[in-house]
């Protein structure tokens, strides 16, 4: 059952007009046609096609559906890649889950940090990508776009559960720490470049370092598997 953000006046479902376009030009609901709405307290409800012109949504009860969302809230820091490769990482990322993204830059990446108003411009491009597939995946949470920041930032956020897929634990065995009783979470991967030496210092005071196998990966593979081994294990 398609998903759609909507903000809601007592049981009617306002739309965004992008949606509403897509509800009533390209997939050309019909009367009695049900989806899945949620609203900004993030609790979904069923839906239903209740008139055409104008295209209107009611919620059909009061009962809130099963949530989609992962019992520990994940954030990922991920850094910005060329090609256009970091937008697949917020897509995907967000396909499996993550609440909150954290973009930057290390001492070894490739990508700078532009001027604020090119920074905004591909926030705001994160933030389509981001809501579009919470939709598609059927998600109760938007993720959050933070501002670009600096791996020194990342270092300083505070979270219950820190872990870094660093290469140089790449040859050793993975282990990754028990998720019963954790609260949140934050998932840090590098660049093409990697972390500098005295990165790795520093990040070693805060974060559970692990190795994602003995293979070389790039970057955005990196991200995404780090966080399908967490999504595993708190799935369990």
């Amino acid at each position: 059952m398609e998903t759609f953000f909507v903000e809601w006046n007592k049981e009617i479902a306002k739309l965004r007009s992008e949606d509403e376009f897509h509800l009533s030009h390209v997939k050309r609901v019909r009367i009695g046609e049900k989806f899945r709405l949620v609203g900004p307290d993030h609790r979904p409800f069923l839906g239903v096609v209740e008139n055409l012109k104008p295209l209107t949504l009611k919620r059909m009860n009061d009962e809130v559906l099963s949530t989609t969302e992962l019992k520990v809230p994940i954030a990922l820091a991920f850094p910005l890649l060329k090609n256009g490769n970091d937008a697949l990482i917020v897509e995907k990322g967000t396909e499996l889950g993550v609440r909150k993204f954290y973009p930057f830059v290390s001492e070894y990446s490739v990508i700078r940090l532009g001027e604020t108003k090119e920074q905004e411009k591909k926030r705001e491009r994160f933030s389509r990508i981001a809501r579009e597939a919470a939709r598609q995946s059927g998600r109760d949470y938007i993720p959050e776009i933070a501002p670009f920041c600096s791996l020194k930032d990342i270092a300083q956020l505070k979270c219950e559960m820190k872990i870094l897929a660093y290469e140089g634990e790449a040859k050793s065995r993975s282990i990754f720490p028990s998720f019963s009783d954790v609260s949140s979470c934050l998932l840090l991967s590098g660049p093409e470049g990697g972390f500098s030496p005295q990165e790795v210092l520093y990040l070693k005071e805060s974060f559970h370092f692990v190795g994602l196998g003995p293979t070389i990966l790039r970057a955005e593979t990196a991200s995404l598997c780090l966080l399908m081994n967490v999504r595993s294990k708190i799935l369990i």
